[in-house]
């Protein structure tokens, strides 16, 4: 461990000069690639649903309202998990398309095509096979 310790002080120059270009590539791929995990939300309020707050502590209301189980908001979550519903959502909001950045961004452009050939070669030689976009885990 002496000797490590030893050498990266003679060195502190190259050992610092690789960490820079380490932290700064990550850095730059980290804000030239495109982004490929994005999400959305919307929240949808339907009528009467202010008047039946969720209590989770409380077995029986003795209020005048009326209280949400928790079965109902399980069946809601479910409903809105479910493959069916999923699948339609990426279908009609063209979730699975991969779109290329604009030309007038050349490094983003020059990489997204980079990494479009280097996948398509894994999967010319076999290294990898081909899944639809629709059964891509996510």
């Amino acid at each position: 461990m002496k000797e490590i310790l030893t050498a990266l002080f003679v060195r502190k120059r190259h050992a610092i000069t690789f960490f820079l270009f380490v932290v700064i590539g990550a850095m730059s791929l980290a804000y030239v690639l495109p982004p490929e995990y994005e999400a959305e939300g919307k929240i949808i309020v339907t009528t009467g649903r202010e008047k039946k707050p969720f209590i989770p502590s409380e077995k029986n209301s003795r209020t005048g309202f009326m209280q949400v189980s928790m079965e109902d908001v399980g069946s809601e979550v479910e409903i809105l998990l479910s493959q069916p519903v999923v699948a339609a959502v990426v279908d009609a909001n063209h979730l699975d398309a991969d779109h290329p950045p604009p030309a007038s961004q050349l490094t983003k452009f020059i990489v997204y095509h980079v990494r479009k050939g280097i996948k398509h070669f894994l999967l010319t030689i076999g290294m990898v096979s081909y899944v639809p976009p629709a059964d891509r885990p996510s």
